[in-house]
């Protein structure tokens, strides 16, 4: 089986973020990605939770996508530049697929 080496970017982010972030990836021809509710977690103010909030602002959300390692600086680069002065983390890994033409 062949497979071919991609990137896939993730993110953490506050929920409100979600249509700005999802209005970019198709500004940037991103041809897929996904939206997942993050249920809790901890990071550097200590241990959150979605249960008990009564609206978006303190929930949070994981966006992933996955594309050619020649566009992931970009695609990285313009996200991080609409979440900068929130609460969140991006991180980009080396995957492999099987279907190139997907990405």
């Amino acid at each position: 089986m062949e497979t071919h080496r991609k990137k896939r970017i993730e993110m953490i982010v506050e929920a409100p973020l979600e249509n700005r972030l999802v209005d970019l990836f198709d500004q940037l021809s991103v041809k897929g990605y996904t939206v997942i509710p993050a249920i809790s977690g901890r990071g550097q103010d200590g241990v959150w939770r979605r249960e008990g909030l009564v609206s978006d602002a303190g929930q949070m959300i994981v966006l992933v996508c996955i594309v050619d390692p020649s566009r992931a600086d970009d695609v990285v680069d313009r996200l991080y530049e609409s979440m900068a002065n929130r609460i969140g983390i991006i991180t980009v890994s080396d995957v492999d697929v099987i279907r190139d033409d997907h990405f």
